[in-house]
Order: C-alpha cells, then sequence, then structure tokens
C-alpha cells in the first residue's frame, strides 16, 4: 500500500478526506478531536456517528479521545457515550484551568480543556492532523460560516510512522 501526503485546504477537504479516511480502515481508528458535532452532515451524506458506527459495526476497533466541555459545542460526554456502540472505546480529557479574572470578561468558557489534540488515525498507517474538529463554524475556503465569519481550518495527511502510531495508541 502505498500512502501519499497531501495538504488539505479548507474544512471541505478536510471532511471529504475524513469520510474516506474513516471508511477505509480495516483494523483500527483513533479520532481525537476538539470539537465534533457527531450528527453533522458532512461529505457523502453521512455523519460521523454513521461513520463510526459503521466501523464498529465492521470489527474495526474504533477510539475517540475527546473534550468533555459543552461550553465549546460538544455534547455532553454521557450523550457521546450513548450515541454508539458499546465497543466503541471513548475517553475525555478533562482539566482545571479557569480562565483569568479578566478573561472572564471575554469569555463565556468556565473552564478551558486542556485537550486541544487534533488527529486521525487509520491502521496505524495514516494520520491526519488538524482539521479533524467537525461543526458548523468549519466552513468552506471564503465562505462565511453560520456564525457569519470565515474560519481557516488546514489538515495534512502523512504516513504514520511506527513511532507516531506508538504515541497514538499511549495518548488513548
Amino acid at each position: 500500500m502505498i500512502i501519499m501526503s497531501c495538504f488539505l485546504l479548507d474544512a471541505e477537504e478536510c471532511q471529504v478526506k475524513i469520510v474516506n479516511l474513516i471508511r477505509s480502515a480495516e483494523k483500527s481508528i483513533y479520532y481525537s478531536a476538539f470539537i465534533c458535532d457527531f450528527d453533522m452532515i458532512l461529505d457523502s451524506k453521512v455523519s460521523m456517528t454513521t461513520l463510526l458506527t459503521d466501523a464498529v459495526n465492521n470489527e474495526v476497533e474504533v477510539n475517540l479521545l475527546l473534550n468533555p466541555w459543552t461550553e465549546y459545542g460538544n455534547l455532553d460526554p454521557i450523550s457521546i457515550i450513548n450515541k454508539f456502540p458499546l465497543k466503541t472505546n471513548i475517553r475525555f480529557v478533562d482539566g482545571d484551568f479557569k480562565p483569568s479574572w479578566v478573561a472572564t470578561w471575554f469569555t463565556n468558557n468556565k473552564r478551558y480543556s486542556y485537550h486541544h489534540q487534533k488527529y486521525l488515525c487509520i491502521d496505524e498507517k495514516v494520520i491526519m492532523i488538524t482539521g479533524t474538529d467537525i461543526n458548523q463554524e468549519r466552513s468552506g475556503w471564503l465562505k462565511k460560516n453560520c456564525l457569519d465569519y470565515y474560519w481557516h481550518e488546514l489538515g495534512i495527511v502523512i504516513p504514520c510512522t511506527k513511532h507516531i502510531s506508538d504515541w497514538v495508541k499511549d495518548n488513548h
């Protein structure tokens, strides 16, 4: 199997690649995201919930590493856990870092998550770094998002070395 590196230049390219990568998984999926709307419809009229559930049902080991905070647009952990088959490995990264008194004037967040890692590792052979967050704020190049502003989103897909795959597995 030859794996070519590629750069993804906007959220739409990233979403197409996410769908293709998840559908290509035969052995394992390691998905780490800061924010994920699991019900958002992606390329090919499919959601992350459907993609990952199909993978589990096809005997692919699915591992999720997620931010538990709803302030960022995520569902609460119990709702996420209830979306997936029991065989799905789901972990949440928590932290107790709170905004400074000055920052409270500019943010609605009651705390910050330490988890900001973004990657999708497929079969320990290929990894997509950044561009893996899924929500309505991410939009195509020079397209206003649902909140009426522009959002950047870039990703890169590269072959996954043994060192990287070991780190990913240890991280989960």
